[in-house]
């Protein structure tokens, strides 16, 4: 092999090395000096892994760039659908945020939904009402099965004008 190719191979071989030693050193000063992150592991998986990363590392920048680039094309091919569902004729009344929480509040004698409002759906909800803006009000609405699928829910409204929704109730 020429000279040439041995400095290819070298760093072939110490680019996952390099890599390995500044993402322990940053866990180092990341915990303190005090504290080992690194207490769980053995010689034996540091070794593997290392062998691991040293074959496989150029593999891993292009399938993170493939993956990225089907991410974006899903995303610019995917069809557009209404963001709202809801009309303004499928409001059923005026309500407050606490009105709707405490109608919303799920028992369950078994525990496995959150005692919270919407239950599971709570994270949904709280972003739902951080939509909220100046003139906005809250509204409930059911939208009747037409083709098959009715939903409840409730939607921001501003001067009748349905400005964003919450579903939490929806059957085929």
């Amino acid at each position: 092999m020429a000279p040439e190719h041995w400095r290819w191979v070298l760093a072939y071989l110490m680019a996952p090395l390099a890599m390995i030693a500044i993402v322990r050193a940053y866990l180092y000063f990341k915990h303190g000096q005090n504290e080992s992150p690194f207490k769980g592991e053995s010689l034996l998986f540091n070794i593997g892994a290392g062998l691991l990363l040293l074959l496989l590392w150029p593999l891993i920048v292009p399938a993170i760039l493939v993956d990225q680039k089907f991410k974006v094309a899903d995303r610019l091919s995917a069809p557009r659908i209404s963001q709202r569902q809801c009309k303004s004729e499928h409001l059923t009344g005026s309500v407050v945020v606490p009105e709707a929480e405490a109608s919303a509040k799920v028992v369950d004698p078994l525990h496995r939904v959150p005692d919270l409002p919407f239950g599971h759906l709570n994270t949904a909800w709280l972003s739902f009402i951080r939509q909220k803006e100046i003139g906005y009000r809250l509204h409930s609405f059911a939208i009747p099965a037409k083709s098959g699928i009715s939903m409840r829910g409730y939607a921001w409204v501003r001067l009748g004008s349905v400005k964003g929704e919450f579903i939490y109730e929806w059957s085929d």
